[in-house]
């Protein structure tokens, strides 16, 4: 029994030191995904497991997003490549790192498929009435979600 309380206290010892996580073997690849993106959320000032861009809000527990409450028709990498400008709102991001992010270095595609899916994403957006939000393309250098709005600002004075 002592080997437990052991791990416990070493869990705890970690965590109040200022780790973020703590994970012991063996352990599910999906919860090791489940912290990380924990991890990459806090880092982007992203506390809650939803981010709100405009009209749009993304859920990334659950792993939809929505416009207006009504739920978006999202293919997997269609949802994976919002959940990755969400993220990163107002960065812009290299057809390189969204490939990364969907294939992570597996088979990967070549690099004119986030064109594609980037293309497709925003004629869903639109067709679904986003407001307050863009995809901008950075020529040579990638993509960006940009906030053309202060929707919170709005909702308040509403």
């Amino acid at each position: 029994m002592a080997p437990v309380w052991r791990g416990w206290s070493e869990k705890i010892t970690a965590l109040g030191a200022g780790a973020d996580g703590y994970l012991t073997k063996p352990f599910d690849r999906y919860e090791l995904m489940a912290n990380l993106d924990a991890i990459m959320r806090r880092t982007h000032g992203h506390g809650a497991a939803t981010i709100s861009v405009g009209n749009l809000i993304v859920d990334l527990s659950r792993n939809y997003a929505k416009i207006n409450d009504v739920r978006l028709m999202l293919t997997a990498k269609e949802f994976r490549i919002v959940e990755f400008l969400a993220l990163r709102k107002g960065a812009v991001l290299s057809k390189d790192a969204c490939l990364s992010h969907l294939y992570g270095g597996i088979d990967e595609p070549e690099p004119q498929i986030i064109d594609v899916f980037i293309c497709k994403l925003r004629r869903k957006l639109v067709d679904a009435g986003a407001d307050g939000l863009s995809i901008d393309t950075i020529w040579g250098q990638g993509y960006v979600l940009r906030e053309t709005r202060n929707y919170a600002a709005l909702e308040k004075t509403a």
